[in-house]
């Protein structure tokens, strides 16, 4: 599993994008899912205070 952190989706997407010009898209391994979230979407989209958060 990676996990990557960007600022926004289109910073997602040129990620997406440059991984699968390079040898490991299909060939080293098997891409299986991509599961896209959102640090607190939740209470972002409803307006509520986040239960827990990660800081580094």
């Amino acid at each position: 599993m990676w996990v990557w952190e960007v600022d926004d989706h289109h910073a997602y997407q040129l990620l997406i994008d440059a991984l699968r010009e390079t040898p490991f898209w299909g060939r080293y391994f098997e891409i299986v899912d991509l599961l896209v979230g959102t640090e607190n979407g939740y209470a972002h989209t409803y307006g509520l205070e986040p239960l827990a958060t990660i800081t580094t």
